[in-house]
């Protein structure tokens, strides 16, 4: 066990050891932080207190932001996304023998935020699509629709590929590369959204097997950021993220009766643990398997 390695040592460590992630690019940013706060400290002497003074650090910091905004403070959970990322390293190098112990693990975090259950109403959906379908982006609507219809992620849809699509059997299949849990995922692409893909299909592009392309680089994905904040706007949802169209997805898959272990495998959840917080969603479900139990 050494004892004149660094914490910025640890940290070059980790990072050329360390497997691919989804949000490695947000992992070693915040790295970034502790090498840039704490890098010269030797790694055997990162203990409770050195911890402490970086957990203040992250909460009391102000965060310069655009001109004419500002300055912030970081959210408790983000500063929970932090000490997570240097617990992860820390880890690492306790496997290496650099450390006896790492001490993140009984650290003082931030609690988790409570989930965030949103999703729309029948008229809050009518005027989503129709603000959508007035767009200038010529990919929202579709690309909403595809969300609304299969629950799948932003960058799950935007990253789609004309070879993943199945026309007969109505889905899509997602490599584990482009999903967040890094498992393959099968996405339901029913009814008119199916319809409106074939269209596109006859008159892809060539050179790229992209679905959303951007016109000057077919081998990128089309940016809807700013068309999406405008949509909502206009549609007067302030409050509503794209993200929420998942939980949208849910709630109407759900209220029918569908099988919430069928709802967990499309939305690609790791575990039904996911699915406790739509309990509310469609209270009914949860009385009628109640009456069965009745004698």
């Amino acid at each position: 066990m050494s004892r004149i390695r660094t914490l910025a040592d640890a940290i070059d460590r980790f990072q050329k050891s360390a497997t691919s992630i989804k949000t490695a690019d947000d992992r070693d940013r915040h790295l970034e932080w502790w090498r840039a706060n704490f890098g010269a400290l030797r790694v055997i002497r990162f203990d409770e207190d050195v911890i402490a003074d970086g957990r203040n650090r992250l909460m009391t910091q102000s965060i310069e932001r655009r001109a004419k905004r500002p300055p912030r403070h970081r959210a408790p959970q983000t500063v929970r996304h932090y000490m997570m990322s240097l617990s992860a390293c820390l880890d690492y190098v306790r496997r290496i023998r650099w450390i006896e112990r790492n001490l993140m693990g009984d650290a003082d975090v931030p609690p988790v935020a409570p989930a965030r259950i949103r999703w729309l109403s029948a008229d809050e959906r009518a005027r989503l699509l129709e603000a959508c379908a007035k767009s200038g982006n010529p990919d929202l609507s579709l690309v909403v629709r595809i969300a609304l219809a299969s629950g799948a992620r932003q960058a799950e849809i935007l990253g789609l590929r004309w070879p993943w699509i199945d026309f007969d059997r109505e889905c899509a299949f997602l490599p584990r590369e482009i999903t967040k849990t890094d498992e393959a995922r099968v996405m339901p692409l029913p009814g008119a959204v199916l319809e409106d893909l074939r269209k596109r299909a006859k008159v892809r592009r060539i050179g790229s097997d992209m679905v959303f392309s951007l016109p000057e680089k077919p081998d990128q994905s089309r940016n809807i950021r700013n068309a999406w904040q405008v949509a909502r706007k206009v549609a007067k949802l302030p409050d509503f993220r794209f993200h929420d169209l998942r939980h949208s997805a849910a709630t109407e898959m759900l209220r029918p009766g569908v099988d919430s272990r069928i709802v967990a495998t499309v939305l690609g959840h790791r575990s039904m643990n996911m699915m406790r917080r739509y309990a509310h969603v469609a209270p009914e479900l949860v009385v009628a398997a109640a009456k069965k139990a009745q004698v």
